[in-house]
């Protein structure tokens, strides 16, 4: 799947006829088909969560620039069986990256209800959930991939981007910080693709960053000695 998201984009940005007989070679040796099951769902142990992630990154690539009626047909259907599998996670990136490919209800709510309960402080406090009586899969939702229902930020941690809803006790005894890479993006996603609305306020500063005088990094430019003149410059 990867391979042909990276030649396709090759192709669509360069035009280059040699991407286009690669894209012609990968089809022939019927990656397609391959895309269409990619998401694994068994054995759970060996699912990887940032393989999901990965996985959705290239359906953009793939879906954006297919122009053969048959294989945007093909990746749409990849993506309705990946989302399915994911959706009982609620996890932003994958509900937004759905809903703004295929134009279908996405369960934006749910997926903005995951970022207001993300802790403020970041740190990775111990957490345990695997004992509670309600995890039971909540209505509409089935574990295609395992588990039984999502955990909410504010019952676990702030995870990385490739994060999993389904990590029920964790945590690094509150040593440990995650920067909130993975807010910000799905944050910044919703925003760009209309999921989630600016504040409404007449506040600039709440909703605008103020100009700031751009100023040089690093050490200050080298102001000692020449460089010696080598034997074979002279």
């Amino acid at each position: 799947m990867e391979a042909l998201s990276y030649v396709q984009a090759a192709y669509a940005l360069t035009g280059d006829p040699k991407f286009q007989a690669g894209l012609d070679q990968l089809r022939k040796w019927r990656y397609q088909t391959y895309v269409v099951r990619q998401k694994m769902t068994f054995p759970p142990d060996s699912i990887a969560t940032w393989d999901d992630e990965l996985a959705f990154w290239c359906y953009y690539t793939l879906i954006s620039y297919a122009k053969n009626p048959e294989l945007r047909s093909i990746y749409l259907r990849s993506l309705e069986r990946s989302w399915e599998v994911l959706r009982m996670q609620q996890l932003p990136f994958f509900n937004f990256t759905y809903g703004a490919l295929t134009g279908n209800d996405c369960e934006a709510p749910q997926a903005v209800q995951h970022l207001r309960e993300w802790s403020l402080d970041l740190v990775n406090h111990n957490y345990r959930n695997s004992h509670r009586s309600d995890l039971a899969p909540q209505r509409g939702y089935l574990p295609y991939g395992g588990g039984t229902r999502a955990i909410s930020p504010r019952e676990s941690e702030s995870k990385w981007g490739s994060r999993s809803a389904l990590q029920y006790d964790g945590g690094e005894n509150s040593q440990g910080v995650t920067p909130p890479i993975g807010w910000l993006e799905d944050y910044w996603m919703g925003r760009y693709y209309g999921f989630i609305e600016a504040p409404k306020t007449n506040d600039p500063e709440a909703n605008s960053l103020p100009a700031r005088a751009m100023k040089p990094h690093g050490a200050a430019p080298y102001s000692g000695p020449a460089r010696p003149v080598g034997e074979g410059e002279k």
